[in-house]
């Protein structure tokens, strides 16, 4: 006789997820532009590959022709 043996009845209560990557992988939803910025390892990322490349020397040429174009000076 299964007297003392009772199911429990499986619950499959999930505690709240406040973290925005976090929630993303465990219920697959989609981050948008706002929510990545608001991750501090990303909003890092994109500040050091934009300052990264703001450090490169570009040269702005004048002129249309490109044998005969000119650097343009400061």
């Amino acid at each position: 006789m299964n007297i003392f043996k009772r199911k429990q009845a499986e619950l499959t209560v999930s505690p709240p997820v406040d973290d925005v990557l976090l929630k993303s992988l465990l219920y697959g939803e989609e981050i948008d532009r706002e929510k990545a910025l608001n991750i501090p390892a990303v909003a890092r990322c994109i500040n050091l590959i934009s300052e990264t490349v703001s450090m490169i020397p570009i040269k702005l040429y004048k002129g249309r022709k490109v044998k005969n174009s000119r650097s343009c000076r400061r």
